[in-house]
């Protein structure tokens, strides 16, 4: 699922409520941007019901061309709980 496709489906299930999918579209992008900058600072997010999201660093194994460095790349792993299943 996407972001519009989600944006899609609040958006269905608010119909009663009259809410704009403008709006849902700016909470969900909030939603992300607040999650992406706690991740990026190292810290856990913790979602009861959903899942844990963590970032790890770790050492790639392709060099950068031209260099003989490594390149440190960003990783972010969820865990989900019990309750969720991936199909």
């Amino acid at each position: 699922m996407n972001q519009t496709k989600l944006i899609n489906a609040i958006y269905i299930n608010l119909l009663p409520q009259k809410v704009k999918k403008k709006d849902i579209h700016k909470v969900v992008k909030s939603l992300f941007n607040i999650l992406k900058n706690i991740l990026i600072k190292g810290e856990k997010v913790r979602i009861k019901n959903f899942g844990i999201f963590f970032s790890k660093h770790r050492k790639v194994k392709d060099k950068v061309k031209d260099s003989k460095e490594w390149i440190d790349k960003a990783i972010i792993k969820i865990k989900l709980s019990k309750a969720n299943k991936i199909k």
